[in-house]
């Protein structure tokens, strides 16, 4: 079996967005597909705009964080320090509420003691690296991975694996598992750029804490191996070249296009908790939001919005 060694990820681009355009081509994420089949108004916002609310969601701001911890742990041949490092730079800098910066760190913590014999378990080949697969002439898919393994032992031995970490209040239910169409993108991705990906992982820590986890640490962490056929792999992949024609056409027509036929979605499911209601709804009526953008709202960092929040 050949030997892997950890891919070192300049810590500047660890969590941090795609490039929006790759040689001459729009590069378009499941994220973004995800919020443009939720909302073309809430798409035109994030994407179009590239805005986010200056006040960051605490699950959103917690996902990246913990993905950028865990980055880094990885990284650096699972050194613990540099994670806690993250976490303690956000606490310093006020970048994070301080209640979930430390419960993070527990549970950062608690994941590297429980998962302390990974490196028997399995080989590093990447970390947060990204790929692309062209689609069509204008755009292509984009993805960063969290961390691609290759297994040493156990019934996985011998695989190529892509471990997608989750920070999750409950871990996911059958349902739940069902409806993921991220990973199966991601092993499609990963299989046309060249790597012989047998199934996905989602890493899933559980922050919520319970009288059945604070006595158990075991009852925070789970590991869900997932195995999607050829078939979906095509069908994904099919509707995410569909839905990117259609964004691709919006960013080469411009802003100002992209917003007189971006239609809004407007009902109670989509709107409950999107950042964007407030001058969504300002536009509707006919006001000026100029004031609005720049008070509350900033250019998106991270390529994550509060609606993918899932993603991470």
């Amino acid at each position: 079996m050949p030997e892997y060694v950890s891919v070192e990820v300049p810590a500047s681009m660890r969590g941090s967005n795609l490039p929006t355009q790759l040689d001459g081509k729009v590069i378009i994420s499941n994220s973004e597909v995800t919020d443009f089949l939720k909302c073309e108004r809430k798409h035109y916002y994030a994407y179009i705009l590239g805005i986010v609310p200056k006040k960051m969601s605490t699950s959103l701001s917690r996902g990246i964080i913990g993905h950028q911890a865990l980055a880094e742990y990885y990284a650096n041949d699972r050194n613990p320090s540099k994670a806690f490092r993250v976490i303690d730079k956000h606490a310093v800098d006020g970048t994070g509420d301080m209640d979930m910066l430390a419960g993070l760190r527990t549970l950062i913590g608690q994941y590297f003691e429980y998962y302390q014999d990974d490196d028997k378990l399995f080989d590093i080949i990447e970390v947060e690296t990204p790929h692309y697969m062209d689609l069509g002439e204008d755009y292509s898919y984009g993805m960063r991975l969290d961390l691609l393994t290759q297994h040493k032992i156990g019934p996985y031995a011998g695989e190529k694996i892509l471990y997608d970490h989750k920070f999750q209040y409950d871990f996911m239910g059958v349902d739940d598992l069902a409806l993921n169409v991220q990973i199966p993108k991601y092993i499609g991705t990963l299989r046309n750029d060249g790597h012989d990906v047998a199934r996905g992982m989602l890493n899933q820590l559980r922050w919520r804490e319970t009288k059945e986890n604070k006595a158990d640490i075991s009852k925070k962490f789970k590991r869900e191996p997932l195995s999607p056929p050829s078939t979906e792999i095509r069908e994904v992949m099919r509707e995410q070249v569909l839905a990117s024609e259609r964004i691709a056409d919006r960013k080469v027509a411009g802003a100002a296009v992209a917003k007189q036929i971006a239609l809004r979605s407007v009902n109670a499911m989509t709107c409950k908790n999107c950042p964007f209601v407030a001058p969504c709804k300002a536009e509707r009526t006919g006001e000026d939001i100029t004031v609005m953008l720049a008070v509350d709202f900033q250019k998106n960092e991270y390529g994550y919005t509060e609606e993918t929040a899932e993603d991470l």
